[in-house]
């Protein structure tokens, strides 16, 4: 009997063919039994994997654009048109293709040729082609060989899966970690260290990134390299802000606390250098001091005067200018702008006359250039020109005796509120904690609570802000408020415990990015991460710094002062703490709790005081940190 095909068919049989001259692949599949056999059209089913997926000897041959990767138009192509072109049998048979309307008879020498065997046999052999799952019919491709960056453990990681097809061919959109319950691949057990990942090459810059994660774990991305260290600061760090490749850095200083009634001048080992710049190589900003008069040793003569150099507790960028603002225990808050002509920061300004102590909480607008500043008040600034000088002032609660020990500026549909919350200056565990509506120039709302404040912060959103109180000593509360709709009842509340003789502290708490985490630093030596999806008085991880303590002699250990969340390239949260052990270290919370030990990022010489990731974007340096001597290292992304 005949075989019968369609001339538009083989037409596209033709076009299709890339292998040498006289080769056409098999596209149907023709048996005795049958007069004619559907033809696969323009609408065939096709496979988005390499020629090699499906043989790896074809892949070889035949593939137009060996050396292409992943967009090449290979993908493009009947799924068929890449099997193994079939041996002509002994047997000839004769096939004669029809026009549908002329039936025109084309010479056997020019149709392809078939095997004779049954239908069974050629069946099988056409769908085991197919399987994906065969290791058969894979081959490893050197696609952008100069940026694979694949870890070793990649086929260990990935032999866990598997991948079939179930049904017959069809796009494959996902990874199931459950093999097939049915279909004819659900025999094979896929070996993956013949597979190669193919990785487009994607900007290694990115928000705050400093790891890549990808489904089989984390693989350094950015390796981080030390740029410069120096050693300016009098005292340890308290404070390390970037804007535009310039990289602010506050720190303590030897006798550089606020002044006291029975002084009688600097301490001989008070020096300048508590807040400096790095820009390029670093330089001091003088700026909070104050000549002081000492008595002559020589009678009948003039007093003399001394430089009294005093810390600086907190300092911010502006988030809409290069502008600069520092706090010091001088009670003083110094505006800097930089001064193109002389490449560097100048003073500007001096505010704060009417500060009663010391101010060391600052906040500034998300959009604008409005910050607030905390000491036994709060005073908030609506703009950093030069000719302003009047600032709204807000008493948080009705002591005097209390200071602003936490504030944070509202975000989003919050963005017109300030939060500010109070505790003691001395003994006391009681707070007052306040919604300032920066519009009104009023205090919005009180908060239902009447403990000693710690520490805030808000989600991303600025719906819902984090407060940690003090009730009592070796007592604490994380509470949880809906800012967003103005409600000052908790909606949420949990006990924080310290356990031991020591007293308890806790030094922060920042959300992370995606708002599912809460990370709480605590002078322990160890950060507790809750899942706000699910908060409970137990954390979901506890990560400690188990190191031996780096910490000088003499000096006081306060644990983990520095917990920042970054994210990979794939918006995955990771966290960067900084220890008493001198170790900055990254946490995965996607991670069993098994896995606490931690990545190390960097060790320093003694503790860490400070911490801040910058974003490459912005032009700032990836991680910079600050140690309890005074000592800043500086590093940059190398080899990408």
């Amino acid at each position: 009997m005949r075989d019968i095909i369609d001339v538009e068919s083989l037409k596209e049989i033709t076009d299709l063919t890339d292998g040498p001259s006289g080769m056409v692949p098999q596209m149907i599949d023709l048996t005795e039994d049958d007069e004619i056999e559907e033809v696969p059209g323009p609408n065939s089913r096709r496979i988005q994997s390499p020629p090699s997926a499906i043989n790896p000897d074809i892949g070889k041959k035949y593939s137009p654009h060996p050396n292409r990767g992943v967009n090449s138009n290979w993908s493009q192509r009947d799924v068929t048109s890449w099997l193994a072109p079939w041996q002509p049998s002994s047997s000839k048979r004769t096939l004669e293709v029809i026009d549908v309307d002329n039936e025109v008879e084309v010479p056997e020498s020019k149709a392809p040729k078939f095997h004779d065997e049954d239908s069974e046999t050629e069946y099988t052999s056409i769908y085991d082609a197919l399987l994906v799952n065969d290791p058969r019919n894979w081959q490893a491709l050197n696609l952008y060989a100069d940026q694979l960056d694949v870890p070793r453990n990649l086929g260990d990681t990935l032999q866990k899966l598997t991948l079939g097809l179930q049904h017959g061919p069809q796009f494959v959109s996902k990874i199931s970690q459950q093999r097939p319950k049915s279909g004819p691949s659900s025999k094979y057990i896929p070996i993956w260290e013949n597979m190669k990942l193919a990785v487009d090459k994607r900007s290694t810059t990115h928000h705050g990134a400093l790891f890549s994660h990808t489904d089989h774990g984390v693989m350094p991305l950015m390796k981080l390299k030390l740029v410069d260290q120096y050693k300016y600061a009098p005292g340890a760090i308290n404070k390390i802000a970037q804007k535009n490749g310039c990289i602010a850095v506050g720190s303590a200083s030897l006798g550089g606390q606020p002044d006291q009634p029975d002084e009688t001048g600097p301490d001989p080992y008070n020096k300048d250098g508590a807040l400096t710049i790095w820009k390029g190589k670093p330089y001091v900003l003088t700026g909070h001091y104050k000549e002081i008069s000492i008595p002559n040793p020589i009678p009948n003569q003039p007093q003399l005067l001394e430089t009294k150099y005093y810390a600086v507790n907190n300092l911010c960028f502006d988030s809409c200018s290069d502008v600069l603002v520092s706090l010091g225990n001088d009670k003083s808050v110094l505006v800097w702008v930089y001064d193109d002509d002389e490449e560097k920061y100048v003073w500007a300004r001096k505010w704060g006359q009417s500060c009663v102590s010391a101010p060391s909480e600052i906040a500034f607008q998300e959009n604008g250039p409005a910050f607030a500043v905390g000491e036994r008040k709060l005073h908030i600034w609506s703009g950093l020109e030069v000719e302003e000088v009047i600032s709204d002032s807000f008493q948080i609660g009705k002591r005097k005796d209390h200071e602003v020990a936490t504030l944070a500026w509202g975000q989003a549909r919050t963005e017109h509120l300030v939060f500010a919350s109070s505790a003691p200056i001395g003994d006391g565990y009681d707070g007052t904690h306040q919604a300032i509506d920066v519009q009104t120039q009023s205090i919005s709302w009180t908060f239902n609570n009447s403990e000693a404040g710690c520490c805030m912060s808000l989600k991303p959103g600025g719906e819902t802000l984090a407060l940690v109180t003090q009730p009592d000593e070796n007592m604490f509360k994380l509470k949880l408020f809906d800012v967003k709709g103005a409600n000052g009842t908790p909606h949420a509340s949990i006990d924080i415990q310290f356990h031991g003789d020591s007293v308890g502290e806790i030094n922060m708490a920042t959300w992370s990015p995606d708002g599912i985490f809460l990370a709480i630093a605590r002078n322990d030596n160890s950060t507790h991460v809750y899942d706000m999806r699910m908060l409970s008085d137990d954390p979901l991880f506890v990560y400690q710094h188990r190191g031996p303590s780096a910490v000088n002699p003499g000096h006081e250990s306060f644990g983990v002062v520095s917990a920042l969340w970054t994210t990979s390239l794939s918006e995955r949260p990771y966290l960067i703490t900084g220890g008493d052990d001198g170790c900055v270290r990254m946490w995965n919370p996607l991670k069993s709790r098994e896995d606490t030990s931690g990545v190390p990022i960097m060790q320093a010489d003694s503790d860490i005081a400070a911490l801040h990731i910058g974003d490459p974007h912005q032009g700032q340096y990836p991680l910079v940190v600050g140690d309890g001597s005074g000592q800043v290292y500086i590093y940059d992304v190398h080899g990408f």
